[in-house]
């Protein structure tokens, strides 16, 4: 009989263990789902704010990046210096795509939101080179565009800074800014 109460003692404090860490477990998969589903939404935030006209790197042109329905981000130069007007794609390494114009022409490529922060797994061609590079675009606290290219088996990188354009329609010409020639609407 007292092996009996000693065994239902037991069998009685195991399964208030068991009650208690399953409780404890639904709470830390609660706290983790909450915490996930808030980084989700700060992240979607975060690719929304990269949709915008940026200037180029020297000021000397204007890329359009904006996001499809499924998030995926990709830019075009909307505005260039005149000399490069009409300019074609002379140094693409694909022949075919030599003659296509520089003005207009799609520079960044398949960008989608990682789990940290940045759009990642796209691609940057650079007309001047005629190169196509690995890279990511992070938002910066201070608003500011780092655009991050890959090359040499992703041992080096080049880092580009680009800044937002000011103004109420920031893919026209606007007072004060250096003279470019815009895409067509």
């Amino acid at each position: 009989m007292h092996e009996l109460r000693v065994l239902e003692v037991r069998v009685m404090r195991s399964t208030r263990i068991a009650i208690w860490r399953r409780l404890l477990l639904r709470a830390v998969f609660f706290i983790f789902f909450i915490a996930q589903a808030q980084s989700n939404a700060a992240l979607a935030a975060d690719s929304d704010g990269i949709a915008g006209v940026w200037w180029t790197p020297e000021h000397d042109g204007k890329v359009a990046i904006s996001l499809d329905a499924t998030g995926v981000a990709s830019g075009r130069l909307i505005a260039v210096s005149p000399e490069d007007a009409n300019s074609v794609d002379d140094k693409n390494a694909d022949s075919a795509l030599r003659m296509r114009p520089v003005l207009g022409l799609t520079i960044l490529k398949g960008f989608s939101l990682d789990t940290d922060g940045r759009l990642a797994g796209g691609t940057i061609y650079d007309p001047d080179s005629g190169k196509t590079y690995y890279g990511t675009l992070t938002l910066g606290p201070d608003g500011k565009l780092v655009m991050r290219a890959s090359y040499a088996f992703n041992l080096l990188w080049r880092t580009e800074v680009l800044q937002r354009v000011d103004g109420d329609a920031p893919g026209t010409p606007q007072p004060g800014e250096p003279d470019l020639a815009y895409l067509a609407p």
